[in-house]
Order: structure tokens, then sequence, then C-alpha cells
């Protein structure tokens, strides 16, 4: 049991530190220093199982999830062959390379084990993890919004924390609404109150846009299927309603209280004239314009470029959306796989669960307000999911 911790949690601490979406040494050092040391926690974990070493690297059973990554990795190095600014396109290929491809293959040999047990320890860290951002927000006084913003680590108490409270939410109401690990039921809705809390008080609106969509959609799923009653479903759309409200009133801070502001429909001039919005709008024209320059293979790998004196968006290296920065980087074509790997990772993690699908679909959807393709590289983890033929299926 105690390796299934260790290697649960620094899974997930993993998959947050690769949400970092800077490219500074020592941030590229931090998540190398995070694969590995969770590759290790792996092997151990592997054999205490009684497996050895080369079980990692067996995928004769699903030779399609290597063949598909082997695919990405030959079209992101022809990508960058022609890319206009190959230096960031390679810091990307190098994200991808640390995050996203290591991680989907620990978590395809992970799920391949059937673990229960390693399942369960998910579900308790997670109720856990909530509780601690919950604990680290309050601890850097979020009602005072000019002190959260000092956080340097890309903002990590707002943007970072933020977004994963929004994807441990997800989680949580997925597994309740499928009613697995029961016991620990009334543990999970406390958690879920302190995320909803904690959320609020981040000021993020993506996130908070996304919660009021959110919870509302899959309390209606699991009052549907009996697992969630009314009473407590209630007692959080009640809590959704006010926390906002409530969070504003302590807010001392004029810049928390826009953002709230900002949120409802009555706002929507006040919200157009934000200069987040403005920044990202002018973001999203400039992606269109790129985009029509090379708009079948793109301009390569990192080849979205703004200076940062004549846009909103610090450092102008990506349009804060997925969609806008494939369709940028690599056109139609890009687009097109990009399609298909959402059509797969959909299809494929609805057959396990729904609670699955709605956990990458929220992935998703954050995908398409904030970071670059490295930073939004736990979408594709839902690639981990996918089963193909088997090495014997071709001879």
């Amino acid at each position: 049991m105690k390796f299934r911790i260790i290697f649960v949690n620094l899974f997930v601490a993993a998959v947050a530190v690769s949400a970092i979406s800077n490219y500074t040494s020592a941030n590229i050092l931090l998540k190398l220093f995070f694969i590995v040391l969770l590759s290790l926690a792996f092997i151990v974990l592997l054999k205490k199982q009684g497996y050895g070493i080369l079980y990692l690297f067996d995928f004769r059973k699903n030779v399609f999830l290597l063949r598909l990554l082997g695919g990405l990795e030959f079209l992101l190095l022809l990508n960058l062959v022609y890319s206009v600014n190959i230096e960031y396109g390679l810091f990307k290929l190098i994200q991808l390379n640390l995050t996203a491809f290591p991680l989907i293959l620990i978590l395809a040999k992970t799920l391949e084990l059937r673990d229960e047990k390693l399942f369960e320890v998910f579900y308790i860290s997670v109720i856990g993890w909530s509780i601690l951002t919950f604990i680290a927000i309050a601890a850097v006084n979020p009602f005072d919004q000019s002190t959260v913003y000092r956080f340097e680590l890309t903002r990590w108490s707002h943007v970072i924390l933020g977004r994963f409270e929004f994807l441990l939410l997800t989680i949580l109401l997925g597994i309740n609404v499928t009613g697995r690990f029961k016991v620990y039921k009334k543990y999970a809705f406390a958690a879920i109150i302190l995320l909803i809390i904690a959320i609020s008080v981040t000021g993020l609106r993506s996130v908070m846009l996304g919660t009021f969509i959110l919870v509302p959609l899959m309390l209606l799923i699991g009052i549907s299927r009996k697992e969630v009653k009314k009473g407590e479903a209630a007692l959080i759309l009640i809590l959704l309603i006010i926390t906002p409200l409530a969070v504003r009133y302590f807010i001392s801070n004029d810049t928390g209280k826009y953002r709230i502001d900002t949120l409802l429909p009555t706002n929507n001039q006040l919200l157009l004239q934000d200069a987040s919005v403005t920044g990202r709008m002018e973001a999203y024209k400039f992606s269109v314009e790129k985009f029509l320059e090379s708009p079948v293979i793109g301009k390569g790998l990192g080849g979205y470029y703004k200076s940062a004196d004549s846009t909103g968006i610090q450092g102008g290296r990506y349009p804060h959306n997925i969609l806008l920065e494939v369709l940028v980087e690599s056109g139609i074509a890009g687009l097109l796989v990009l399609g298909y790997l959402i059509f797969l990772i959909i299809a494929k993690t609805r057959q396990m669960s729904l609670g699955v699908m709605v956990f990458f679909l929220a992935a998703l959807y954050l995908a398409m307000f904030s970071k670059d393709i490295p930073g939004n590289s736990v979408f594709l983890l839902g690639l981990a999911f996918i089963r193909g033929k088997k090495l014997n299926d071709d001879l």
C-alpha cells in the first residue's frame, strides 16, 4: 500500500508540474526530475507486484498506442523543420517529451495492471490534494489579490492552482456520480465544497465559468443515477451561487471584485474592457492572420509569435487557445490530426466511465482559455486509455 501511495501522489504532482508553461532551465529540470522520480517509483511498484523492469517497456498488447505516439513524434519533428520560430518550437517539443509522452506511457501501463487498490488510493489522494490546495490558497491571503499576483512560477496561486482545482473537482464529481468508493463519499463532498470556495477566491474566470457549468450538470447526472441525494445537490448548488458573492464581500482589493463582477451577464461591456480579455481577442485575431499566411501546413511548431509591446498577452508566444495554436502552427492538416486525437480520447474514455470522459472534456475546456500545448498536455493523457491491436494480430 505504501508504494501505491507514493506512486499515485508522484503522478498527480508530475501532472501538476507539467502545466507550468514558462521555459526556463529550472522549470525544464523540475519536469525532468518529477518524470525520473515517477518512473523509479513505478519500477518499484511493478517489482512489488511481481513484474520485472521490462514490463514498463512491453507494449506488445497495445501496439497501436506506441505507433500513435511515434506518428505524433514524427509529425512534430516534421513540423519543427519548417518552423519560423524554431528555438521556441524546440522548447515545446522538449516539454512534450518530458511530460506528455512519458506520462501517457506510464498511465497506459498502470491501467494494464487493473489494480483496484491503486484506483482507491488515487481517489483518496485526490481528496487530500483538494484539501491541500484549499489550504495553500488560504495561506497566501486570497482576499488580497495583489498578494496573490506576487508569486512567480507562472503565477502558481492564480493559474496553476485554479486550473488544478477544477480538474480535482471534476474527478471527485465524476467518481461520485458513478457510485464507486461510497465509503469515502462524505469526505469527497466536503472536499467538493472546499474546492468550490477555493476556485471562487482564485478569481480565474474561465475556471469559475466552467465550475458553474460542470457542477449542476454532474449533480443532475448523479441524481438521475440515484448516487447523489437531492439534499446534497441542493446544498452544493446553494453554495455554488452564494460563494462568489461572499468572496466579493470579503475581498478588499478592487481587482478581485472586478474579476467576479465581470462574470455577471449584465456586465458584458465591462468584460470587453478588461485587458486580459481584449488581449486574448487581439491574440485570436492575430492567429487568424497567421493562419491565412500558411493555411494548409501552418507556420511550424512554435510559429505563433507576437511581440510583447503589441499584445495584452504576456510574452506573445501562443494564443491561449489550443485549437488556434494548432491551426497557426500546423494548419488544417494539424487540426485534422488534433480532431482525430480528440475523437479517440472521448470515445475510448467513455467506454471506461462517464466520469473519466468528463475529466478529459474538462481538460480540453481549460485548453481553450490558457497555456500552450505542453501546458495543456493533461488532455493528451486520455490517449493512455486507447486499446489497440496486439502484436500477434499483425502476424
